[in-house]
C-alpha cells in the first residue's frame, strides 16, 4: 500500500533582517504553501500564520528589535495531508546588512547596482574609485533595492558598498566591497548597428574581432557575413531574456568542413555574459541561438553550412565521408544519392527528402531503416461532378 508523505521543510534561515522584521526563507520543492511559527526564544506559545505566496524569502512584520526569535515551517501538501515541523531555527531583530549586492551593468558614466533585502527599508550606497580612500555617498534617501551611479568617468575602475539605515541612529555595516569597471567611450566602434539593415560588414573563415561590446543593457550588436553566395546575420546580445549584462566581448568566427562555429570571446579580461542568434539571409529566420554553451558566460552556435549534399563515392549512409559536406544526413537534410549507398541496421537513416540519381541506388542491410521526414502533400479535394444526363 502506497502512503503518501508530505516532506518537511528544510535549508531554513533568516535572509535578512531589521529592527522589526525579518525575512525568512526555506525550501521544499513538492509544497505549495505553509504554516509558519514563531515566538520569542524561551516562549511557550507559538503564533502561527499560512504562508501561500511563493515570493522567497517571507517577510515576517511587527517584530521587537534587538531580540532573538524562534522559528519553524510546516509543509501543507493537501487538506489531509501536512508535514512534520522543521527543527527550531533562530534569528534575531538587529539592523542587519543587506545581501546579494551585485552590479547588474555598466555604461561609460554610469552604473546600475542592486541588492536584495527587505523592500521597507532605507540604505546607503557609497562609491570610490578603485585604489583611492574617499568615498562618494548618495545625497537622498533610497528606499529601492537597485540605484543608479551617474557621473563616473570611462574606461575607470570603482569600488561600491549599501548598508541599511534602520532609524536616525542606528544602521548596519556595509557590505562586502563590490567592483566594476565603465565603458570605454569609443568601445562600440560599430553602432548604429542595432537592426539587421544596419549590420557590421565581417568575412572570412578564421575571424576574431577586435575587442567590442554591448554598451547598453538593450544593445544588439548586428553582424552581416557571406560564405558560398549565401548571406547569414549574426546578433550578440546582453544575457536574455533577463540581467542585461553591459561590457566587452570579441567575437569568433570559425568554419571547417562546411561546419560554422560562431562565439563570443573574452576581451581585455572582462567576462561579458552574452546571448548569439544566427538569422538568415532575411535577417528573421532563426536559424540557431546560444547561451552559455561557450562555457560561462559565453555563448557557442555550431552550425552546418552545407545546402547542397550528395554522395561523393559509393560507402556506408552512416560514413561522414560519403557524403560532400562531411557529416552524416540529418532529418533537415535534402541529399542526392549518385552512387551505391548501404543503409546499416543501426541506426535509423534519416533525411528530409532523399533524391536518387540514375547512377546511384539505396541497399538496405537486413533491418535497415530510412526514415524520411518530408511532409506528405495535402490531398487533392475530392471536387463533386453532375451525373450525367441520358439520351
Amino acid at each position: 500500500t502506497f502512503t503518501p508523505v508530505c516532506s518537511v521543510p528544510i535549508y531554513l534561515y533568516a535572509a535578512y533582517t531589521t529592527l522589526t522584521t525579518a525575512g525568512l526563507a526555506w525550501y521544499e520543492p513538492n509544497t505549495r504553501s505553509y504554516i509558519l511559527q514563531w515566538r520569542l526564544q524561551g516562549g511557550s506559545d507559538w503564533i502561527s500564520t499560512p504562508v501561500t505566496t511563493t515570493t522567497s524569502p517571507y517577510t515576517l512584520t511587527g517584530l521587537t528589535g534587538n531580540t532573538t526569535y524562534e522559528w519553524r515551517v510546516q509543509g501543507v501538501c493537501s487538506t489531509t495531508l501536512v508535514s512534520d515541523f522543521s527543527p527550531v531555527s533562530t534569528f534575531v531583530t538587529v539592523c542587519g546588512m543587506p545581501y546579494y549586492s551585485r552590479t547588474n551593468y555598466v555604461t561609460p558614466t554610469a552604473a546600475h547596482v542592486l541588492w536584495e533585502g527587505s523592500a521597507d527599508i532605507t540604505v546607503n550606497v557609497r562609491w570610490r574609485v578603485s585604489g583611492t580612500t574617499t568615498w562618494t555617498e548618495n545625497s537622498t534617501a533610497i528606499t529601492s533595492r537597485v540605484f543608479d551611479i551617474t557621473g563616473l568617468t570611462e574606461n575607470t575602475g570603482y569600488e561600491w558598498q549599501v548598508r541599511t539605515i534602520c532609524s536616525g541612529t542606528e544602521s548596519s555595516a556595509f557590505t562586502q566591497i563590490q567592483t566594476f569597471r565603465t565603458l570605454s567611450a569609443t568601445c562600440d566602434p560599430n553602432e548604429p548597428n542595432d537592426t539587421f539593415p544596419m549590420a557590421t560588414s565581417i568575412a572570412g573563415t578564421t575571424y576574431v574581432s577586435a575587442a567590442l561590446c554591448l554598451s547598453s543593457p538593450t544593445d544588439n550588436d548586428w553582424f552581416k557575413w557571406v560564405y558560398n553566395g549565401h548571406t547569414y546575420y549574426m546578433v550578440v546580445s546582453p544575457t536574455y531574456p533577463a540581467y542585461y549584462q553591459t561590457g566587452a566581448y570579441k567575437l569568433s568566427v570559425q568554419v571547417a568542413n562546411n561546419v560554422l562555429t560562431l562565439a563570443t570571446l573574452t576581451a581585455d579580461s572582462t567576462y561579458t555574459d552574452t546571448y548569439l542568434r544566427l538569422f538568415d539571409a532575411d535577417g528573421t529566420t532563426l536559424l540557431a541561438a546560444d547561451d552559455d554553451s561557450g562555457g560561462w558566460p559565453f555563448s557557442k552556435i555550431t552550425y552546418s553550412l552545407c545546402r547542397d549534399m550528395y554522395t561523393l563515392k559509393a560507402g556506408a549512409w552512416t560514413d561522414p565521408t560519403v557524403w560532400s559536406c562531411g557529416r552524416v544526413p540529418t532529418g533537415a537534410d535534402v541529399v542526392l544519392v549518385k552512387h551505391a549507398v548501404t543503409i546499416p541496421a543501426s541506426p535509423v537513416a534519416t533525411a528530409l527528402r532523399v533524391n536518387i540519381d540514375v547512377t546511384g541506388s539505396l541497399v538496405y542491410a537486413i533491418g535497415g531503416q530510412l526514415r524520411i521526414n518530408m511532409p506528405l502533400p495535402a490531398a487533392a479535394p475530392i471536387i463533386p461532378t453532375e451525373p450525367k444526363k441520358k439520351g
